[in-house]
């Protein structure tokens, strides 16, 4: 079975869970395609996984108008999505937003892989400091009694990859 994993991200984290995903398909025919780069030919494969990283609420407009301009023939194959966030808390939501009803009903799976807030890969002061902020924030969040949460800054989720992996392998 031909796998395409098709990813779209910013910062290297999108790409970086496509590699893991890969690399626990071990043995298959797995192809890598970077939708900012290039536009893979569908037809090739049995399988299709799409990964686009979430900013700011939206997944990446090449992701999302690979899923809409090949819709149909994604639902033909075995489809599998995941999405990478800062943002757990709110990954279900981008899930739902990011991957188009049609394709959630029959894919494999449509999960979330994880994240990192990385402000030295942003382009622009704005953006810099605004992830610096987010970051800050997630890290010394009080509450209005004034208690201090530590929240677990976002990291890649190897176990959801593996997870995803372990079912590709089984098609």
């Amino acid at each position: 079975m031909k796998i395409l994993i098709a990813y779209a991200g910013r910062v290297g984290v999108t790409a970086e869970c496509a590699e893991l995903l890969k690399k626990g398909l071990d043995g298959r025919d797995v192809t890598l395609c970077d939708l900012k780069k290039e536009k893979p030919d569908l037809d090739e494969y049995d399988a299709v996984v799409v990964g686009s990283a979430v900013y700011y609420g939206k997944a990446e407009k090449c992701a999302t108008a690979f899923m809409r301009e090949n819709s149909e023939l994604l639902q033909k194959k075995h489809f599998a999505g995941y999405i990478c966030c800062g943002f757990t808390d709110m990954a279900d939501k981008y899930i739902e937003e990011t991957f188009p009803r049609e394709l959630r009903r029959t894919a494999v799976d449509c999960v979330y892989f994880g994240g990192e807030l990385k402000p030295d890969k942003q382009k622009g002061f704005f953006k810099k400091r605004l992830v610096k902020m987010m970051r800050n924030d997630i890290i010394n969040n009080g509450d209005s009694d004034d208690e201090i949460m530590i929240r677990i800054l976002p990291e890649i989720n190897p176990s959801e990859i593996t997870k995803l992996a372990e079912k590709l392998k089984k098609l």
